[in-house]
């Protein structure tokens, strides 16, 4: 949810401010910048296996910066230990806050990585661990953990290098850099959603493309009318393997288990590659039952759940504390308060997507009554609006304001469209649709908050009108043990307000996992990291 550029133009936003607070004018901050980028793509294939990768972009940052005063001052070159950098600047900071500050540049790349890539470069890239501490962590052997390490390091580099064209003068100096129409990004996002299209009132956008893919996810209530199209109950041998493999690892911290300790074959993988299949390219939603809660008690259910969305996908923080495994229950929260995440309060929770690319919610306990849950493809909703009303579905794809708040934490205003085209072939285009319309309503109450305009207001109104239509929706149950996955890009689901037991153990109870799927093609690359704390900035 943060909102971004994914590329050398991200990377760009993100050196501008630390660069700037050091040299003068805005024009030597280009200049630094675009040598920087240049030092970059020549240095970083002697990037040692002991060097981290943040510490390392800081000292070429420094140096540049270094290299830039000694240019302007006439000065002979002398050592580029940087030292005559930290005398100048007076930086309060110090080296060690800077090393942190510019490693989360490198962010954004780090979490668009497959699994378990990702993982070994965020504890020793940028969490400062060692690559033994990290296999210490993961359950690896060290020598396992330094070959993830140097191959997350080469896919990190096609991530800087591959998305974009860099130009550069006779002199080989950086002089601008552009998505390439025809790229790819790591994670399969096709780099043309990022080249603006001009528009008459002097913004950019991207332009709503004219034709949609004709896929199964674009669906209605009568297509989906068969439940056993949608559901799959786990088979013994299914249910044994999953039992077998949380024994297995009991003993493990549930934060270190990760998709290599799970068994490569066997009848649970194979299944969990369907459900993977039916989310990608099917219906893009799933309902697994059968899971025994009574046979998994205390944390085991939670390792179950686990276990198996990591055959789907990599967890990823949910709010500001970084949980990777949440509990969707009433605490008692206010639902009136814009801090108040309403999966916290027994209120209604109207159609809406997470973050994320696959959104998974397990059901421990049900509610004594109500708490219905409700599905809709988002691609026939959308699709309607484009056939019925053309200009509602083109302001879809312009700029919408959106107030994110958790209690503790000011208000954070983003910027984003509710449509998105991520993946574009000859078919049409897969779209991706990101829609919490009280976020967006709530950010009026902010002085700052850009103003909704009257055609924005009506299309969120129509988007949630249709969704509501017995035509495109479906009521699916949830009993303890249920499962639902569910492709965020694809689907909206609601919960209807409910009624509690009076008893604390017989209260609902649900876990959420938010899985992200980097091979999925119309996934928003500025989601999948999910909440991140550079939503405080």
């Amino acid at each position: 949810m943060i909102e971004s550029r994914v590329g050398w133009r991200e990377l760009a936003e993100q050196l501008r401010p630390f660069v700037a607070r050091r040299v003068e004018s805005a024009a030597d901050v280009d200049d630094v910048l675009q040598e920087v980028f240049l030092r970059l793509q020549r240095g970083i294939d002697g990037l040692r296996d002991d060097q981290r990768f943040g510490p390392w972009v800081y000292r070429i940052t420094r140096n540049a910066i270094v290299d830039h005063r000694r240019a302007l001052a006439r000065r002979p070159v002398v050592d580029d230990d940087g030292d005559d950098l930290a005398t100048d600047d007076n930086d309060d900071d110090g080296n060690e806050a800077s090393e942190r500050e510019l490693a989360r540049c490198i962010a954004p790349f780090v979490a668009m990585l497959p699994s378990p890539y990702r993982e070994a470069l965020t504890l020793t890239e940028l969490e400062g661990l060692t690559q033994r501490e990290a296999a210490q962590m993961l359950g690896v052997s060290l020598s396992g953990m330094k070959s993830r390490v140097q191959r997350g390091r080469v896919q990190l580099r096609r991530a800087l290098e591959g998305c974009c064209d860099i130009a550069v003068d006779v002199r080989g100096r950086v002089i601008g850099y552009t998505p390439r129409p025809d790229g790819r990004l790591p994670v399969g996002v096709q780099t043309r959603q990022f080249l603006p299209q001009a528009r008459c009132d002097g913004r950019t956008t991207v332009r709503a493309p004219a034709r949609l893919a004709d896929e199964p996810s674009a669906w209605r209530a009568a297509d989906v009318a068969d439940a056993s199209r949608w559901t799959h109950v786990l088979t013994r041998e299914e249910h044994d393997e999953l039992l077998a493999t949380v024994a297995r690892l009991d003993e493990r911290p549930l934060a270190a288990i990760d998709r290599s300790a799970l068994p490569e074959h066997g009848a649970l993988a194979d299944a969990a590659r369907s459900w993977r299949t039916t989310l990608q390219h099917g219906l893009g939603f799933v309902r697994v039952r059968g899971v025994d809660v009574e046979a998994l008690p205390g944390d085991r259910l939670a390792r179950a759940f686990v276990v198996m969305g990591l055959y789907l996908g990599t967890p990823v923080p949910q709010n500001l504390r970084g949980e990777l495994l949440t509990d969707v229950r009433d605490t008692g929260a206010d639902p009136q308060l814009p801090s108040t995440r309403l999966y916290t309060t027994r209120a209604e929770q109207d159609f809406h997507t997470d973050g994320a690319d696959i959104i998974g919610l397990l059901c421990r306990r049900s509610a004594r009554a109500g708490g219905t849950s409700q599905i809709a493809s988002s691609r026939a909703i959308v699709a309607e609006i484009q056939r019925t009303q053309p200009e509602l579905y083109a302001a879809l794809f312009d700029d919408f304001p959106w107030r994110y708040e958790e209690p503790g934490a000011p208000p954070v205003v983003l910027t984003r469209p509710i449509c998105t085209a991520p993946s574009l072939s000859d078919r049409g285009a897969r779209l991706n649709t990101f829609f919490i319309p009280w976020y967006i309503r709530r950010s009026q109450e902010l002085a700052d908050a850009p103003r909704l305009s009257a055609i924005q207001a009506e299309a969120i109104a129509t988007l949630e009108r249709l969704a509501h239509d017995p035509r495109f929706h479906l009521d699916m149950t949830f009993e303890p043990g249920d499962i639902q996955w569910l492709e965020n890009a694809a689907i909206l689901h609601r919960r209807t307000a409910y009624e509690d037991h009076a008893e604390p153990e017989r209260k609902r109870h649900l876990l959420r996992l938010w899985l992200s799927a980097p091979d999925f093609d119309d996934g928003d690359a500025q989601l999948r990291a999910g909440v991140t704390t550079q939503l405080r900035r």
